[in-house]
């Protein structure tokens, strides 16, 4: 197959995404982020699990309104049913996708709580928690973000085996 020098099969699809960041991807920054382009694709910033299936009240934790969209939401969590119950809600609170962040290397996530970036040195609760996410899941995509490794566990063997 031949491609012209002006299309390239990685860079076909042309989306600007806005990527989740600790402390900044609030709804107040979303909501700058869409009045300076609508066809940017917003994410939260990370939500736990337990948050999204123990909220009361899920505008107070998300603040989703319609003029954000589109957006993802990403969580993180290491409990498969848990995992699962958070992403059938986000569904129904209208995200169009969402994402399990097995990325974060962060104490508070890898270190006390065992998900996030922790998740790379344990694949089979990390295809657990993402198959149940994917299984209960109607109509939207289910994602993960993750790293190139983690600690010991960072060459690109491991990676292609994650």
């Amino acid at each position: 197959m031949t491609h012209s020098p002006n299309h390239h099969p990685l860079t076909s699809c042309k989306e600007l995404h806005i990527a989740p960041m600790l402390n900044v991807s609030k709804p107040e920054f979303l909501s700058l982020m869409r009045i300076l382009t609508k066809k940017a694709i917003l994410w939260t910033e990370m939500i736990a699990d337990k948050t999204v299936v123990n909220a009361d009240d899920l505008d107070q934790h998300l603040g989703l309104t319609p003029a954000l969209h589109p957006i993802i939401c990403q969580i993180g969590g290491r409990d498969a049913s848990n995992c699962a119950e958070a992403t059938r809600l986000l569904e129904d609170y209208g995200y169009r996708e969402v994402n399990l962040n097995i990325g974060c290397p962060s104490n508070h996530t890898s270190g006390r709580r065992q998900f996030g970036a922790m998740l790379m040195k344990q694949v089979n609760t990390a295809v657990e928690v993402v198959s149940a996410m994917s299984s209960n899941v109607k109509n939207i995509p289910v994602s993960v973000k993750t790293r190139v490794g983690v600690d010991e566990l960072d060459t690109l063997e491991h990676l292609i085996q994650f």
